[in-house]
């Protein structure tokens, strides 16, 4: 009788087990399709946000591009200090639980796509936690596309940050970036790519050439280390 009741005990406890891990599958893949569905519409109005800013004329230059240009020392390799990025270190995929989305402090200023990946994405000003939420990030006091300097912009590749630069290790020399800015098309073609320590800043510093650098963690859900892809305008694209 105590054998059958353990062998009943032991099926209940499975059966609850089977049922736990059912109902956590089915809530990480409702979650997925919740996040995927936010994305996709945060997405649609930073576009149209965009669009709209073109057609009313809202076309002020983010901070540090008063003047319209940026122009500079090119870092090279060895690597000189510079102090750009709004944070110590290169942007992260970490995760803040303490994060408050608000749509309204997102400032789309351009569209950046990659023909070989099939991605296409609306850049934001600045790359703070909320900004690279549903977004990718430029990063304030760098060029801005078909300036002279660097072009630099951040992006996620985990599922919960998003996935925009997921693929961004598939890139290579040869590759074309294509930037859409204040209603002028800029292709960069791929030269380099890299991987750096996330406080190694002098990646997105001042260059004499007009040149594009997109960072982004690697490898994949991991935030050792950070893989750099640099290009250089086309000038007859």
């Amino acid at each position: 009788m105590k054998r059958t009741d353990k062998k009943v005990q032991r099926r209940v406890l499975m059966s609850a087990v089977a049922v736990l891990l059912i109902l956590a599958g089915a809530f990480l893949i409702f979650y997925g399709f919740r996040l995927k569905w936010k994305e996709n519409k945060v997405q649609k109005d930073l576009k149209n946000l965009y669009y709209a800013q073109l057609s009313y004329g809202d076309e002020e230059p983010p901070p540090g591009h008063e003047n319209g240009q940026n122009g500079g020392v090119n870092p090279g390799r060895p690597k000189p200090p510079l102090p750009l990025p709004e944070e110590p270190i290169l942007p992260g995929d970490e995760e803040d639980p303490e994060l408050q989305f608000d749509f309204s402090k997102l400032k789309p200023i351009a569209l950046l796509s990659i023909p070989k990946i099939k991605l296409e994405v609306v850049v934001v000003e600045g790359t703070k936690s909320s900004d690279l939420l549903y977004a990718v990030g430029h990063f304030t006091g760098t060029a801005l596309p078909g300036e002279k300097g660097n072009v630099a912009i951040a992006g996620h590749r985990t599922f919960v940050s998003g996935q925009f630069f997921k693929r961004l290790d598939e890139l290579g020399p040869g590759d074309t970036i294509e930037m859409e800015y204040n209603g002028n098309h800029y292709v960069y073609r791929i030269t380099e790519t890299w991987v750096v320590l996330p406080d190694e800043t002098w990646v997105i510093g001042e260059t004499k050439e007009s040149v594009i650098t997109l960072v982004t963690c690697t490898p994949p859900r991991s935030t050792s280390h950070r893989l750099i892809i640099r290009g250089v305008l086309d000038e007859n694209p």
